[in-house]
Order: structure tokens, then sequence, then C-alpha cells
């Protein structure tokens, strides 16, 4: 008897999923062929149980593999009251590395705004 393994590309947990890995190889082979680009976006939406996390985990996985940085965030309804919650889960950990000045120059006119929004400063006066 012959043991069927998923390829080294694709967890045990994505079964079924190939064409979806395959969409997601292609979108990424397309990001790293074009060295000036400052970046892309991947969504993957769909009902609750159909496997966006492990496909979102594979995605991360192929991604780093490839060399890029990957930022993430996930969103839900029960964060949904939450003001700025995905904004900040991807930006927060890129503007916290960054000194305060860095942050003030980066942000620009809008540091007073959108630092607090982005929880990297406390809020102002206004």
């Amino acid at each position: 008897m012959t043991e069927v393994r998923p390829t080294s590309a694709v967890s045990a947990s994505l079964w079924e999923r190939d064409k979806e890995v395959a969409d997601v190889e292609r979108a990424l082979d397309a990001l790293c062929a074009d060295e000036s680009s400052s970046g892309s976006l991947l969504v993957i939406r769909g009902e609750a149980g159909l496997g966006k996390t492990a496909l979102l985990a594979q995605t991360r996985r192929l991604a780093e593999a490839r060399g890029c940085t990957v930022w993430s965030a996930r969103g839900g309804e029960t964060l949904s009251s939450v003001p700025f919650n995905v904004v900040r889960q991807l930006l927060q950990p890129a503007l916290l590395s960054l000194m305060p000045e860095e942050a003030r120059e980066y942000l620009g006119d809008w540091y007073d705004i959108a630092g607090p929004a982005l929880g990297i400063t406390e809020p102002g006066e206004r």
C-alpha cells in the first residue's frame, strides 16, 4: 500500500484546496517578480468553517519562504465596536518599532490624529 501525503507546499489541513493555494502562489509570484512593488493586499473571505485560517497560515508560510514581509490582521463581528481594530493590528507593530521622532515624521500632519488611533501615542487634548 502506498502512503499518500500532501505536497510539501500544502499542509495536511488544506486538503482539496489546491485551487486556492495555486491562486495564492500566483499572487505571490507576481508580487515577488515586481521589485519596484511597494506591496500588495490579498483578501481571503468566506463563511465560517471553510478553512480561511488554515489558508491564511499557508499563505504566510509561502510568502515568508519567498522573503516577503507579511502583515496580517483578523476582524470579526465581536471586534466591530473596537475603533480601528484591523488597522491597529496591521500597522502598530511596524510603527512601534520606530523612534517617536520617526513616527512623527512618517505620519506628518496626521500624527496627532493617527498616533492615538493607531495606539502609538496618548490622545491629545483634542
